[in-house]
């Protein structure tokens, strides 16, 4: 049980990243279009 626990915060914190990182390349997208 404690596992998946860790499990799902790593889950979590991956998405989290790919997010971030999402939003900052369509700024910088957007600041290239600029």
């Amino acid at each position: 049980m404690n596992k998946l626990k860790e499990l799902n915060l790593v889950v979590l914190l991956v998405l989290n990243l790919l997010h971030l990182t999402n939003e900052l390349a369509q700024m910088a997208l957007h600041c290239g279009l600029c």
